[in-house]
């Protein structure tokens, strides 16, 4: 049996780890440069509209999606409002201060 000759090609192929299809949201985090808590509010709050996957109870996010979300910041301009628009305020929390005419169980 002769030796095998590796080339530069076949070794790159062998070291190159595929490209995971999801993203944890450490991962995302991570790839993005901000904290977890950050990308998780982000996606709370529509901030980002980033579509996401949940498997097993996981948060995740497609390889593919996050790309174009990174892609789609780098053509915003500067001064310019953001590619993604700010969603409502979301409704505040905790017991309403005064009863809205119409709606709810008041005594007619």
């Amino acid at each position: 049996m002769s030796p095998r000759i590796e080339t530069q090609h076949s070794r790159e192929a062998r070291e190159q780890k595929p490209q995971p299809l999801l993203l944890s949201i450490e991962d995302c985090a991570d790839a993005l440069g901000v904290a977890q808590q950050t990308v998780r509010n982000w996606l709370c709050t529509g901030t980002v509209q980033l579509p996401t996957v949940k498997i097993g109870g996981r948060r995740m996010v497609r390889t593919a999606d996050l790309l174009e979300f990174v892609d789609a910041l780098g053509t915003q301009r500067r001064g310019q409002a953001p590619a993604t628009p700010q969603p409502a305020p979301a409704p505040r929390r905790g017991r309403p201060r005064k009863a809205v005419a119409g709606l709810g169980g008041g005594a007619k």
